[in-house]
């Protein structure tokens, strides 16, 4: 018998126990870094919502000359002399503000999309136009592509069905969308996923199995962020 699972659907568009952290302040300073390139930081950067709030502590977004657009401290935002409560304000009232490729403080999901690196800041796209986060803020973190794609949930459909082997031809599994998978690991534009026993009870021939993640033309499967 299956357990319901609450998701947040994110679509990509073509293309525990611990001791509490000291508090940090930010600013917007520069620091060389020549030891990546560019294409080192193309993928995207999550931001740790959940932490930033317990704790109180803060992250700040700047403008690409540095000069602040918003900060969230705890679960206040404040964007031009302006404040809002990111748990007690509306949704579209806040998505008036802060834009990404998803974000739901009610579910703790930040998520930005990243194109690269200014100095010692991630270049990433908010409200439509680049913006910078400080890559030493320890609440946000990088992950590629791939990575994103492991760190999520694929959620699958007639488009993108889960089949028994790594290719278009193989058959396809049975009752797949009856089940909840997670992502196990990467084989070329395959994505190997095993059925999450924590809220299903996985029949045996429905364990495993393969999705295509992408194709020539970009990202193939819609991803989902778990709370």
């Amino acid at each position: 018998m299956i357990k319901k699972l609450n998701i947040i659907l994110l679509v990509l568009l073509f293309c525990s126990s611990c001791s509490q952290p000291k508090k940090s302040e930010e600013k917007a300073e520069t620091i060389p870094n020549d030891t990546k390139s560019q294409s080192d930081y193309l993928g995207y950067l999550r931001v740790d919502l959940d932490k930033i709030m317990l704790y109180s502590d803060t992250i700040n977004v700047f403008n690409l000359d540095k000069s602040l657009y918003a900060g969230i401290k705890g679960d206040t935002l404040k964007v031009g002399g302006n404040k809002y409560n990111l748990m007690e304000d509306r949704r579209d009232t806040l998505r008036k503000h802060i834009s990404s490729y998803s974000f739901d403080p009610e579910y703790n999901i930040f998520i930005l999309e990243c194109e690269g690196a200014v100095d010692d800041f991630y270049r990433v796209k908010m409200n439509g136009v680049f913006k910078l986060i400080s890559m030493r803020n320890k609440y946000a973190k990088f992950e590629n592509l791939k990575d994103f794609v492991l760190s999520s949930m694929p959620d699958l459909s007639k488009v993108t069905p889960l089949r028994s082997e790594p290719n278009d031809t193989a058959s396809i599994i049975d009752g797949y969308d009856e089940f909840y998978y997670l992502s196990s690991k990467l084989q070329g534009d395959w994505l190997f996923l095993e059925c999450d026993k924590e809220y299903n009870d996985c029949p045996k021939e429905k364990e495993s199995g393969w999705v295509k993640w992408r194709d020539s033309t970009g990202v193939l499967i819609r991803l989902a962020q778990t709370y």
